[in-house]
């Protein structure tokens, strides 16, 4: 609420315009829900949905390494 009772519009409050407040608490980011948009950013067809996933593969005492997986196969190139 602003300073009169009235609700506060998301530019008012410095968050972004869906009003959604990225530090908090109970935020989940989807990384991959953003496909569309960046598939439309740079002009690339957007065929519905991607097989993609986050994993962590383990790399000893160092801890993890985070990568995306594509599609169900094995590896043809794999990036460092």
């Amino acid at each position: 609420m602003n300073q009169h009772g009235a609700e506060s519009r998301p530019e008012e409050s410095g968050l972004p315009a869906d009003g959604i407040d990225p530090d908090a608490p109970d935020f989940v980011y989807d990384e991959f829900a953003w496909f569309p948009e960046n598939c439309a950013e740079y002009d690339l067809p957007w065929g519905g949905s991607a097989q993609v996933e986050r994993v962590d593969v383990p790399v000893g005492d160092a801890g993890n390494v985070s990568m995306l997986r594509w599609g169900s196969g094995h590896p043809e190139v794999v990036f460092l």
